[in-house]
């Protein structure tokens, strides 16, 4: 059984409203004849018992080291360079999970393609995986994309094999295809002990890429995958550019900074900074990336 909804309804949060003020009627306010002389109200100041502001105790002083670089700059774009040529496939989310799913039965999960809420806390069906959790299953025309069609699991979730191995995930996978291209949007934290290295060892981040007509990529967002954290910046390569960069792309190092380069005019080549650092200018190699993208088709 498949549930299918609009995509905007997931991509769009919502917010409570603001917790309404209590009120108090007439009727339920006290008589001021029933108030007894002790809590009436004087003129007398009221000790809360709280320090004055002038006895309140001073903050310690904390003294942060600066961080420095483990890298020059032609190693930090070398680093980018192989963080980009290992992209997150979304794909192999939504083939592990239904691949899983399609082990239980109809009392667990309860659907063929996704976990009802009714085991929240899990359950065990009788070919020997367990499943807990809720998700939801999504599969449908979209209108973003001319003839175009998603495809994607929504939850917060684990399955476990009767080897033992473990799939788990808080967050969303989709992918979108049309006529036009395809869009693949992660997001969440994903794990699968039985999926290829970067999805064995476990990704955290939100990913989003955007593929036109196979002449145009664009991707923003952050992502650590084998223990590697990366961002990108409204990063976008074109043909007509001769798939040159333009946006922002960043690394971070083993102590716990950043390596920033800002790319312009299709250059691979850009300044490297360190946390307000200049270390120099360097270059990018973008063809691990651009097989990457092509491998996620």
């Amino acid at each position: 059984m498949c549930r299918t909804r609009l995509l905007l309804m997931l991509l769009t949060a919502c917010s409570a409203g603001p917790k309404p003020a209590s009120t108090v009627t007439p009727d339920s306010a006290a008589d001021p004849s029933e108030v007894s002389q002790d809590t009436q109200t004087t003129d007398e100041p009221i000790d809360s018992g709280a320090p004055e502001a002038d006895d309140e105790p001073s903050l310690p002083e904390v003294t942060i080291d600066p961080v420095t670089p483990s890298m020059t700059a032609e190693e930090a774009a070398a680093a980018l360079s192989t963080a980009l040529g290992t992209l997150p496939d979304g794909g192999e989310i939504l083939a592990a999970y239904r691949m899983l799913m399609a082990n239980g039965d109809e009392v667990c999960p309860g659907a063929e393609l996704y976990i009802t809420d009714d085991h929240l806390r899990g359950c065990e069906a009788s070919t020997g995986y367990a499943y807990a959790g809720v998700t939801e299953w999504y599969e449908g025309p979209v209108d973003e994309l001319s003839n175009g069609a998603i495809e994607g699991v929504a939850g917060d979730f684990w399955i476990t094999t009767p080897d033992g191995l473990l799939f788990e995930g808080g967050g969303h996978s989709f992918l979108i295809t049309g006529d036009d291209g395809w869009v693949q949007d992660l997001r969440g934290s994903w794990l699968w002990d039985g999926g290829e290295p970067w999805l064995a060892h476990g990704f955290s981040g939100t990913l989003k890429i955007d593929v036109l007509n196979e002449n145009r990529i664009k991707m923003s967002g952050g992502a650590q995958v084998n223990g590697t954290s990366w961002f990108a910046t409204n990063l976008r390569l074109k043909e007509s550019c001769d798939y040159g960069p333009k946006g922002s792309l960043g690394i971070r190092d083993p102590s716990g900074g950043w390596y920033d380069m800002s790319f312009e005019d299709c250059d691979p080549c850009a300044l490297v900074v360190f946390e307000e650092t200049e270390l120099g200018v360097a270059c990018v190699n973008f063809a691990p990336f651009l097989a990457a993208v092509e491998g996620l088709q």
